[in-house]
């Protein structure tokens, strides 16, 4: 296995070589070991109007576009996001024979993030291969086949590679809709044939009935969140425990595509670890620094801990928040996702990002949350208002989950949570 791998990066709807990651140490220490990136010289001579600029055309905020050497001590943070995770993770481990240890981190690198979120990926085997041609796949039989779905494909010489690269504990496949409405894995269809991009997911677990409830109540929460006033890109559509997501890292203009950088939170704050539990503190501050609308991104993040906190979804790791960095050279808070009742997870899912100022079991005083922001010069004082108007909202969301269908477990579930946010709020 080379010690090396090469980053390629969309632009103008199509890939060019930007870079090269190298593993410093041996692969047994998995994403712990030193690496370093630099940007290739041919992509530099070729884009002397990108030097310095960290946005779209960077492969990560921290690194901007130069001829600077970047080292860390572990593997660059953005490398965390492409790497499969979670059921893609396990799903790559069983197709290259790996055993689910660091030691496989790197060839899992190297081989099976092809096909990320955002528009910087890793040259793999894969990405030499044209596309082999099929006629794809109707809804119905994802639907039927649901996890069995990829191998149900490849049975029937479909290419999927690149299908199964969205992480989450969740099964989850990156899907193509076709012009004439048939389905193709990601790295199958050319994107002059793709109408919609789209996440099928799945329910986690063993899909008990509560794993189903969970995947069904995804859906309305989206629009209760949207109700809410939050950014949401959508709307989701569920149907036979299946959860058809709209990608918002890819984007239909015309005939042309747009891949729009993705990157988490954790790399935009440097963090080279996976499940590390961060304060929101930490987060924020990595907003205010590469957001270019830091004031309204902040607020929205604030307004989203308290929709996770009143709807209990505490899957909150700073994997599940990312910055959209957009092709007009802006940076912003992606749209909302990865947004459930996860607290009925009979595994016991917990708040990973708490706030370090103040927070009791689950229900941070958002007051004393404000009044740090504002004394560090990250929020304004007239974030304060925006705070005060959401216990009003809060108060509505019992009837905005009945008004969108929400499973009446879910919500009769949430009834003293919100309460009690409502009364913080006050």
């Amino acid at each position: 296995m080379a010690k090396y791998c090469d980053l390629e990066i969309n632009l103008n709807g199509s890939w060019q070589t930007c870079g090269k990651v190298k593993l410093l140490a041996t692969e047994s220490a998995g994403v712990s070991a030193p690496t370093s990136f630099e940007y290739a010289p041919s992509f530099l001579d070729q884009n002397e109007d990108l030097w310095g600029r960290h946005d779209r055309s960077a492969v990560s905020v921290r690194y901007p576009v130069s001829y600077e050497l970047f080292n860390s001590p572990e593997w660059c943070p953005f490398l965390l996001d492409m790497i499969p995770s979670g059921a893609a993770r396990r799903a790559w481990e069983t197709r290259l024979a790996l055993p689910n240890t660091p030691s496989s981190d790197w060839q899992l690198l190297c081989q099976g993030a092809g096909n990320p979120p955002g528009n910087v990926r890793v040259r793999t085997p894969d990405s030499e291969v044209p596309p082999v041609a099929h006629p794809g796949f109707n809804k119905s039989e994802i639907i039927k086949r649901q996890e069995e779905f990829i191998d149900y494909a490849y049975r029937a010489g479909a290419p999927v590679s690149g299908s199964s690269g969205a992480g989450g504990d969740a099964p989850k496949y990156l899907l193509r809709e076709s012009q004439n409405g048939k389905w193709h894995s990601d790295g199958a269809l050319p994107d002059s044939e793709t109408k919609n991009f789209w996440i099928v997911k799945f329910p986690r677990g063993n899909r008990s009935k509560t794993d189903c409830l969970i995947l069904k109540a995804e859906a309305s929460y989206y629009q209760v969140a949207a109700a809410f006033g939050i950014d949401v890109y959508g709307p989701l559509e569920w149907k036979e425990d299946c959860l058809f997501i709209p990608r918002f890292d890819r984007v239909k203009m015309g005939n042309k595509t747009l891949y729009q950088g993705f990157e988490s939170l954790y790399a935009a704050a440097g963090i080279a670890q996976f499940g590390a539990n961060m304060s929101h503190e930490v987060l924020v501050e990595a907003i205010h620094k590469y957001s270019s609308n830091p004031e309204a991104d902040v607020i929205e993040y604030v307004k989203r801990d308290v929709l996770n906190v009143a709807l209990g979804s505490t899957d909150n790791h700073a994997r599940n928040t990312a910055l959209l960095k957009l092709p007009d050279g802006t940076i912003r808070l992606a749209p909302l996702y990865d947004f459930a009742p996860m607290f009925l997870d009979p595994s016991g899912i917990r708040r990973s990002s708490r706030w370090q100022v103040e927070e009791g079991i689950g229900f941070p005083d958002w007051h004393k949350v404000l009044a740090h922001l504002i004394q560090k010069k990250i929020l304004s004082a007239h974030s304060i208002k925006e705070l005060k108007s959401l216990a009003v909202k809060v108060r509505k969301l019992p009837e905005l989950l009945t008004k969108f269908k929400t499973p009446a477990a879910v919500t009769e579930a949430c009834v003293d949570r919100i309460a009690t946010v409502e009364r913080m709020l006050k």
